[in-house]
């Protein structure tokens, strides 16, 4: 759960899209017209912002990674991937 508030932001807004601590530092940088260095992890949360270029929004991509281990356990990663920036939804393990 992430909540924002200002007049930089919209009101009222739920959004399905995730965010988390790693993104405020790239956000209010860009409010206050800073340049964000590539060095900076974490994006900024375009769609929360109030006024905003539609051309910088990403299309969220999911993915489901699985490795299985000499017993025949599956482990299972889903991640979610918003640009460069991944978040893990859910780890899981099936048992052989």
């Amino acid at each position: 759960f992430l909540a924002l508030s200002g007049a930089c932001f919209g009101e009222g807004q739920v959004i399905d899209l995730p965010a988390g601590n790693i993104d405020i530092t790239p956000t209010i940088l860009k409010l206050f017209g800073h340049d964000i260095s590539t060095e900076i992890d974490g994006r900024i949360l375009i769609e929360a912002l109030r006024i905003r270029d539609p051309q910088d929004e990403k299309t969220p991509e999911e993915i489901t990674l699985s490795s299985t281990n000499q017993s025949g356990a599956v482990s299972h990663l889903n991640i979610t991937r918003l640009g460069s920036t991944r978040y893990l939804n859910r780890a899981w393990v099936e048992n052989a």
